[in-house]
């Protein structure tokens, strides 16, 4: 059970994506600002793909290539059909470029995921081998 919450917290958050997603464009103060709206873009994607990658390794056992083709590539496909989806709602617009700002928040959560593996690898690695030399 405790390995479900995972996949319940990726469904989620996928559900908050698709809600926004299907609400006309608001016109105020921040929504209007260019740069906000596609941080916050870069930001939903990088939370899905986190929780995505952690539903695949603690539910899945997915392990090494596949962990990240997989929790890289389903986020992806979410932001291309977000896209169509919002070629539907009054006010909104399909934009090609915002897959391309999704896949940022993307590629920044694949490289903090990859540092931070690697850095625990090499804790554990480290801790293993010192009694060797003291």
């Amino acid at each position: 059970m405790k390995r479900i919450k995972y996949l319940v917290f990726a469904v989620l958050w996928a559900c908050a994506i698709y809600k926004l997603s299907s609400m006309p464009k608001i016109d105020d103060g921040i929504g209007s600002i260019l740069i906000v709206r596609k941080c916050a873009h870069v930001f939903v994607y990088f939370i899905l793909t986190f929780l995505i990658y952690h539903a695949c390794k603690r539910c899945f056992s997915f392990r090494g290539t596949a962990l990240y083709a997989v929790s890289g590539l389903i986020p992806f496909f979410y932001a291309i059909s977000d896209e169509i989806h919002q070629f539907f709602v009054p006010t909104r617009v399909c934009a090609p470029k915002d897959v391309l700002i999704d896949m940022i928040g993307i590629l920044i959560c694949y490289f903090v995921v990859r540092f931070f593996e690697r850095s625990k690898r090499e804790r554990l690695y480290s801790r293993r081998y010192t009694y060797l030399f003291f």
